[in-house]
């Protein structure tokens, strides 16, 4: 009959059908005898070990990956534009998660073992970020290209003074989800109760990339010469020209593997208990890692060639393996007994 009592479980959580509920208070009159059930294996359960414990969360994810990435740079008629990019980052972030558990009643067995159900979300908007640059040479940004002074004016200096140039390939975790089955056991350590919670969780994480190249050229002047010459018309030309591609992609990345939780009941209330966690998790992500993605645009090579295109083409290989540990407080409810 447990699966009937399961399924009127589940009924009832869904606000559907609850026949019979008995809700555990300190202060409650109606039932002053506590119900309990022997095992076949002796051990007797009682009060607590007969509830559906379902709880809250809030934790913060200490989350290491490490990535790499490439970006290359081309005029479509021919001829690098920068030179290549290319970088291994070593990834520490920390992200605010969320989630939500259920326990089953307790099995009749040493150590009180329950089933668990669990989900969260990691909140990627709040986390704590840096410089998330995988890949990256020069110093891209908003080209300053200085204004041509008015006739007589010249400008003349090589096309490297001008600041902003470079490229980059940047990553950021956007998002990430997590849903998971295990279990959870009692185990006594000095003294005190701890809950261990092992399970495997299936993980989705939403990731953008995003990239930008920016380069000055210039009519070069001899074999060793890029400077640039500017003047205002009709008294002369103005020589440079200015190249820049942008692209940016989301990728969602799955993975598969275990957690280890370690929880410690710090009080109970009213039939509402907080207590302490800490976990650790590996995933191991599935499918294809590497992302490709590329942007283009009209451009000059020179202010005296024909038009052509720019390409930059980006290239970022996730790690396979991501792991991290988080602390939190969880709030449980162990009031609700359905028989």
């Amino acid at each position: 009959m447990k699966w009937l009592a399961a399924s009127r479980a589940v009924l009832c959580l869904a606000g559907l059908w609850c026949p019979s509920l008995a809700w555990a208070d300190d202060e409650a009159s109606e039932a002053p005898v506590e119900q309990s059930e022997t095992g076949a294996t002796g051990h007797e359960r009682h009060g607590e070990d007969l509830r559906w414990i379902p709880s809250l969360a809030v934790a913060v994810d200490l989350q290491m990956e490490t990535d790499d990435a490439n970006v290359t740079s081309f005029f479509e008629s021919g001829g690098a534009i920068r030179p290549p990019a290319s970088g291994t980052r070593d990834f520490l972030s920390g992200i605010p998660r969320f989630d939500g558990e259920l326990l089953t009643p307790a099995a009749p067995w040493a150590g009180s073992p329950r089933l668990l159900a669990h989900a969260g979300w990691q909140w990627g908007w709040l986390a704590f970020k840096e410089d998330r640059a995988v890949a990256k040479e020069g110093n891209p940004g908003n080209l300053d290209v200085p204004p041509i002074p008015p006739p007589p004016g010249t400008v003349t200096g090589p096309a490297g003074t001008v600041n902003g140039q470079g490229s980059v390939l940047n990553l950021e975790i956007k998002d990430a989800w997590y849903a998971g089955l295990g279990a959870a056991f009692l185990v006594p350590v000095a003294g005190i109760q701890l809950r261990l919670k092992p399970s495997i969780d299936y993980y989705r994480e939403y990731t953008s990339l995003s990239g930008e190249m920016h380069n000055v050229g210039c009519r070069p002047f001899g074999a060793n010469d890029a400077r640039c010459v500017r003047r205002l018309p009709p008294t002369g030309v103005d020589t440079l020209v200015t190249q820049s591609v942008s692209a940016a992609q989301d990728e969602t990345f799955d993975a598969l593997g275990p957690r280890l939780g370690v929880e410690y009941d710090l009080l109970e209330a009213r039939g509402f208990a907080m207590s302490l966690f800490a976990d650790g998790y590996t995933y191991w992500i599935l499918g294809d890692r590497k992302v490709e993605f590329s942007g283009q645009s009209p451009c000059k090579p020179a202010f005296n060639l024909p038009d052509t295109t720019c390409v930059a083409d980006f290239s970022f290989r996730k790690d396979p393996i991501v792991s991290g540990a988080s602390v939190g407080v969880r709030v449980s409810w162990r009031g609700l007994e359905i028989r």
